[in-house]
């Protein structure tokens, strides 16, 4: 979902990257404007606070905030990535720009967090 709100320019910036990423994927694309009452809600029940903002929904109602502010393709196709992961429990939402390969290195907040534990149980 998309959501946008009208005369914001980086809303139809992100429109117009949208496009492209829809043309190469031919993923559904849900554009919710916030100027309208179910926009509103909407944005309330997904805790949207800026526009433009985008989240990830799956068929079983699950979501996962993907970006806030404008991003480019290769960006959001990262991003999707992350999300996916982390809807499959492949992944946690702490690392959700983590790469695979930093998985249990130091940039993981997950294996700092995992040395701390061990470090406290001495």
């Amino acid at each position: 979902i998309l959501f946008t709100r009208s005369g914001c320019p980086w809303c139809e910036a992100q429109r117009s990257i949208l496009r492209h990423f829809v043309q190469r994927y031919g993923w559904p694309v849900k554009e919710v404007s916030l100027d309208t009452p179910e926009g509103e809600r909407a944005a309330v029940r997904f805790s949207i606070d800026f526009v433009p903002a985008i989240i990830l929904v799956s068929r079983s109602g699950d979501w996962v905030p993907v970006s806030a502010g404008v991003v480019s393709v290769s960006e959001l196709e990262q991003r999707l990535y992350w999300a996916i992961k982390i809807m499959q429990g492949q992944q946690r939402p702490e690392q959700f720009l983590l790469y695979d390969f930093e998985k249990g290195t130091p940039a993981d907040p997950l294996s700092i967090l995992t040395t701390l534990k061990g470090r406290e149980e001495r």
